[in-house]
């Protein structure tokens, strides 16, 4: 019971509560080194830099075990929780593991659904959303 894994976990269950990843294993050593502590730390990850996220878990994580966590996490309640960022011609609001959920971009407003490829790597890249999304979401 102490050791269970949650179904579905929670944003704030300590990352080993997911599928593949040990309590106190090599993996949860691995994250929590990096500040990855909780899922919410590690969907955040993955959604703004999941390259570095695969890095850090390493070789030892094969890609059907990356699917399982992934997918285990993702199951988990987002909440009603949003955060907004602004500058001077851009407002972005973003879930709990830094999706955004709609943008406003020199007055055209964008919701997550409408959000095309191109849209959205003009957004990224207009208000380099990535060191936002690690540092304060």
């Amino acid at each position: 019971e102490v050791y269970k894994k949650h179904h579905p976990p929670s944003l704030d269950d300590e990352v080993w509560r997911l599928e593949k990843i040990g309590k106190d294993g090599a993996f949860h050593k691995k994250l929590t080194s990096e500040g990855i502590n909780t899922v919410q730390d590690l969907l955040k990850l993955a959604t703004v830099d999941p390259t570095k996220l695969i890095k850090i878990l390493g070789a030892g994580m094969s890609e059907k075990m990356w699917v399982i966590t992934i997918n285990h996490a993702r199951t988990c309640n987002m909440s009603n929780k949003r955060y907004i960022f602004r500058g001077s011609n851009y407002t972005i609001l973003l879930n709990p593991i830094c999706q955004v959920v709609e943008a406003e971009l020199d007055g055209c407003v964008y919701h997550a659904q409408d959000l095309e490829c191109i849209n959205r790597i003009r957004i990224t890249l207009k208000i380099k959303l990535p060191l936002f999304f690690f540092f304060f979401c």
